[in-house]
C-alpha cells in the first residue's frame, strides 16, 4: 500500500494521463460462512440515483490512503483500522461533460465496527451486505423479499468481483 500514500498533486504528476483522481473502499465481513461486500444506494435526488455501489468518490488536497478513510468515514460512518491490500488500481474513465480522465483506486480495508452504518442522507439512501451471488444475478434479498438491483458502472461491479475473487 506504501505506493497510494502519496498526494493526489504527486500521484497525478507520475500519472500525466489522468485529470483527477477517485478512491474506493471496500469493506467485508463473513456471515454464516460467506463473504459479504458493504454497497450503499445513492440517493434519489442524486446524479445515478437509486443505483449501488461501493463507498468512493473525489481525492482532495489528501494521501491516496487518507482519502479512501475519509470517503469511507463521510459516506458510511465508519474508521479504517487497516488498508488490506489493493483491489484496483488506476482504472480509467471519462467524465464526458469536462472530457476529463479519472482514474480510480480501490483498496479492502478493515473498519473498527462492521455493525455500525450511518448513511450521509444527502448522498445515499440504503445499504445492503451483498453476497456474490447477489451481486452476479442483481438481486437482494430485502425485508423476505427477492429485489432487483443495478450498480453504477460496469467497471464498479467489476472491481466489486474483483474484491470478492481476492477473497477465496
Amino acid at each position: 500500500m506504501i505506493p497510494y500514500n502519496i498526494t493526489r498533486e504527486e500521484f497525478l504528476s507520475q500519472h500525466p494521463e489522468y485529470n483527477k483522481v477517485a478512491v474506493g473502499a471496500l469493506v467485508f465481513d463473513k456471515q454464516s460462512g460467506e463473504w459479504r461486500l458493504l454497497i450503499i444506494q445513492r440517493a434519489s435526488a442524486n446524479s445515478s440515483g437509486g443505483l449501488w455501489e461501493i463507498p468512493s468518490g473525489k481525492l482532495e488536497e489528501e494521501t491516496i490512503l487518507n482519502g479512501i478513510a475519509r470517503e469511507l468515514r463521510e459516506e458510511v460512518g465508519m474508521r479504517v483500522v487497516d488498508f488490506i491490500h489493493l483491489v484496483d488500481g488506476e482504472v480509467k474513465f471519462l467524465e464526458v461533460m469536462d472530457g476529463l480522465i479519472w482514474c480510480k483506486i480501490s483498496c479492502e480495508v478493515s473498519v473498527q465496527n462492521r455493525a455500525y452504518v450511518q448513511l450521509a442522507p444527502a448522498e445515499h439512501q440504503d445499504y445492503h451486505w451483498v453476497t456474490e451471488g447477489e451481486l452476479e444475478r442483481h438481486e437482494m434479498k430485502r425485508n423476505g423479499k427477492v429485489v432487483k438491483f443495478q450498480i453504477t458502472e460496469p467497471w464498479h461491479e467489476a472491481t466489486m468481483f474483483k474484491g470478492f475473487q481476492l477473497k477465496e
